[in-house]
């Protein structure tokens, strides 16, 4: 009798494994056309767009013409033939990924920057309309996640995904007080022009941009007039791959308008390698605009080109700016740089 009783809970806790296996989110991704889900109660279609997250135990109506790129466990799947998908088999294990593919590095990204927002689901100031729910979900949850994206300190992430602090300094860079919140651009730059608006000024004051090497000896100096002015990197000749900070000061006095922040001058043929991996991917191959635009702003993050990926997901939203995958990945971008302010307002369009 006790064999048996050992056999049934065993063969119960089996059905309970398999039950939650056949539950797994899954996230939209990228769609065009008309697309409904179809629960496996029997309730209400939905209509499904970029960043809805449902059940794989349900299907896909698609309409002739449309097609979605979904995202379950890791994997990618397109849909284009009109008809009927059912999820729960959609989902076959791939062939073995090459070390250098990026499509798993992006799906951690997607499902990360999913979690992330959703996490917020109720927190005071954040408005998340029922795209990012769809069925119910609540897209993977953040404090189980395995994948390095989530409030992890990036110098001990092996991904690159983690939270930024960027005042934070291993070599002796930072201002104790700042007067005000830095918004200079930080982590990897390209060699390139830099706007550099002044965080604030009182009136009929100057703003001075300080750029200082690793002995904190003053490299370059430029006058920001009106509190605007752009820093040419390229024609300074910093070196590349070299830790340097910058901090706005008020006039040529010595008080700091902001803390120093952290930068890197990255080499023209490193920033060729990121974006080469990246267009090597059989998604990025066969991806929408929207996609390969997602990829590229993953990649930028994963290389700590933080304003280059926040500037591909503004070119990106004023292209589509109903798209909310675009919309869940820049804000989540923003709440791992420290702008949880302003990834509200994306998510709040």
């Amino acid at each position: 009798m006790k064999k048996f009783v050992l056999i049934f809970l065993g063969m119960l806790a089996l059905n309970c494994f398999i039950s939650a296996q056949e539950e797994n989110p899954v996230i939209v991704v990228a769609s065009e056309g008309s697309i409904k889900y179809i629960p496996s109660d029997g309730s209400k279609p939905i209509k499904v767009q970029a960043g809805t997250v449902i059940k794989s135990s349900g299907s896909l109506k698609v309409k002739g013409g449309s097609n979605v790129l979904l995202l379950s466990k890791g994997i990618f799947k397109t849909v284009k033939s009109e008809g009927t998908t059912t999820l729960s088999t959609a989902f076959q294990k791939p062939k073995a990924e090459s070390a250098l593919s990026f499509d798993p590095d992006f799906a951690d990204y997607v499902q990360s920057s999913a979690a992330l927002i959703s996490s917020k689901q109720g927190v005071d100031g954040w408005t998340l309309g029922k795209s990012i729910l769809g069925d119910g979900w609540l897209a993977v949850d953040p404090l189980r996640s395995k994948d390095g994206w989530l409030a992890v300190d990036p110098l001990r992430s092996r991904d690159g995904w983690g939270a930024v602090d960027p005042s934070r300094s291993i070599d002796g860079f930072g201002d104790k007080k700042p007067m005000y919140e830095n918004t200079l651009p930080f982590g990897k730059l390209r060699e390139t022009t830099i706007p550099c608006a002044c965080a604030a000024l009182p009136e009929g004051k100057t703003c001075t941009v300080e750029i200082l090497d690793g002995d904190q000896v003053v490299q370059t100096t430029e006058c920001c007039q009106n509190g605007q002015c752009t820093v040419d990197l390229k024609k300074l000749k910093l070196k590349k791959n070299f830790r340097y900070a910058w901090r706005q000061k008020l006039g040529t006095g010595d008080n700091a308008l902001t803390q120093s922040v952290n930068f890197i001058v990255l080499a023209n043929e490193d920033y060729t390698n990121i974006l080469k991996r990246v267009r090597t991917s059989k998604v990025y191959a066969s991806g929408s605009p929207s996609v390969k635009g997602m990829m590229e702003a993953a990649a930028f993050e994963q290389a700590q080109l933080y304003t280059e990926a926040e500037n591909t997901y503004n070119r990106l939203l004023d292209e589509n700016p109903k798209d909310k995958m675009l919309q869940i990945n820049k804000a989540a971008l923003l709440v791992r740089v420290g702008n949880e302010a302003k990834a509200m307002k994306v998510m709040s369009k």
